[in-house]
């Protein structure tokens, strides 16, 4: 098992902190991520590293990657902001060790998250037996509504950088003008007569909602659970969105789990999302987007299990059936 990176910066940057690698977990090109413990509990660490691909400030010389860079910067400021406001969030938030620039102004984050993530980077998709075990959905409800009710503390700084807006109207247009290619899943096909013109009519229910920091990756591997308590990591992709938008996505990635997923539902509708008929129609709007979107990524990459496969074709399809069915 590898221990040491092949960058010398994050040896020097982890021996300088007191920290002990256990795992080396990636290695660049734009990251480096390891478990490792901090104070004499798990964690995880994750530095930016010099490298080609990574953002260089404007000022400097040499090539700018403005995506990059920007998403360093997003990420830093929210991290401060949900430092700042630790006490309010129900769960674990990341810690930021430090970030800025260093001789040959390369732009850096890093972060140190206590715990071990739900699953390695290679299944990100899948959340292991562990997580439906200890983690209820009540717990992951309350995490997000906690960060929902910090949107209003967001700084201006902040909201410079939250200027995505989860799910994009492009998103639904693109995603309604696709179904039915030769491409789709054949559930999609049939179907996207009866859907694609339901979601193209009710697309501003989205639009007309109030707006709330979304993490938009809460996948498996970016899940961490210590003493009972989780924590997310990777909020470089985080901007604005629908309240609704972060648990459609863990919605889709319960497929394997109907109980969980069922009392996950009864957990939001319990915390008051799905309180409306905006917010029924928002439900299965915004769980179409993913649930498309993942019916056909997935049929046409099989990166799943088999098993794993049918079984998200069977509860995706369901989905858009009882879309199709309730909205025609």
């Amino acid at each position: 098992m590898k221990l040491e990176s092949n960058y010398p910066e994050v040896g020097q940057t982890m021996r300088k902190l007191g920290l002990q690698v256990s795992q080396l977990l990636e290695d660049g090109p734009r990251y480096v991520v390891a478990s490792t413990e901090y104070r004499s509990r798990p964690a995880l660490f994750k530095m930016m590293v010099p490298h080609a691909d990574n953002p260089i400030a404007p000022e400097d010389t040499g090539t700018w990657h403005p995506g990059l860079y920007n998403d360093v910067l997003k990420e830093t400021a929210l991290l401060e902001f949900l430092s700042e406001h630790r006490q309010r969030v129900a769960g674990n938030v990341p810690l930021l060790l430090n970030h800025g620039t260093e001789p040959g102004s390369v732009w850096y984050i890093r972060e140190l998250m206590q715990g071990a993530p739900m699953a390695g980077a290679e299944a990100p998709f899948v959340f292991p037996a562990k997580f439906y075990e200890q983690v209820p959905p009540a717990k992951v409800v309350a995490y997000f509504r906690s960060l929902h009710e910090l949107t209003p503390l967001v700084t201006e700084r902040l909201a410079r950088h939250l200027r995505l807006w989860y799910p994009r109207t492009e998103h639904v247009r693109l995603l309604v003008a696709a179904l039915g290619g030769e491409w789709s899943h054949p559930a999609v096909q049939q179907l996207a007569g009866r859907v694609g013109p339901w979601m193209d009519a009710h697309e501003p229910v989205l639009w007309r909602s109030e707006r709330v920091i979304a993490h938009n990756e809460p996948y498996a591997s970016h899940v961490f659970l210590e003493h009972g308590r989780i924590g997310f990591i990777d909020w470089e992709s985080s901007s604005w969105g629908h309240r609704l938008h972060d648990f459609s996505r863990l919605w889709v990635r319960f497929f394997d789990r109907d109980d969980y997923r069922a009392e996950f539902e009864r957990e939001l509708a319990a915390a008051g999302y799905l309180g409306s008929e905006d917010d029924l129609v928002a439900w299965d709007l915004v769980r179409l987007v993913q649930g498309v979107a993942s019916l056909n990524y997935y049929h046409n990459n099989h990166v799943l299990a088999p098993e794993s496969e049918q079984k998200l074709y069977s509860v995706l399809t369901g989905l858009i059936t009882g879309v199709a069915e309730r909205r025609s």
